[in-house]
């Protein structure tokens, strides 16, 4: 599943919120490993307990089982990210002229900050930038 997948699906989960049992029929903890398996490839580990290291010292002292495992039950409803991602900001400038307005404004740094801030949890249209020819791999 390649990145820009895993985040539309991501977003799709955000979106629906955090499941709530009367609500779900299968139980949480499976969806949570369907997920956990679907992304478990682009996931990157090391970064995302570099980025938030509470994660890190909650694995660290067995409060959750593992990074991964913190982020699809709660880390992507507390706004975290999955990895490191490059936004193509001119495509996403160009599909939401307003946030051009709130980095001139100063409300956002940038377009990839305001993406990741809001745009993903508002459900905003996105897209990755294309990775440089040598960086291309299955992700």
């Amino acid at each position: 599943m390649k990145k820009q997948e895993i985040l539309k699906l991501i977003q799709s989960y955000i979106l629906l919120g955090p499941p709530v049992d009367e609500q779900i029929v299968i139980p949480a903890s499976l969806l949570h490993k369907t997920l956990a398996a679907m992304i478990s490839d682009a996931f990157e580990d090391e970064w995302y307990v570099g980025k938030y290291p509470d994660v890190g010292q909650a694995v660290d002292s067995g409060i959750v089982g593992s990074a991964l495992m913190h982020f699809v039950e709660s880390g992507m409803y507390e706004k975290r990210l999955p990895f490191d991602l490059d936004l193509d900001t001119d495509a996403y400038i160009r599909n939401h002229p307003d946030v051009q307005d709130g980095i001139k404004d100063g409300y956002f740094a940038s377009a990839q900050a305001h993406f990741e801030q809001v745009g993903l949890y508002e459900g905003r249209s996105f897209a990755l930038a294309a990775p440089a020819p040598d960086e291309m791999t299955d992700d």
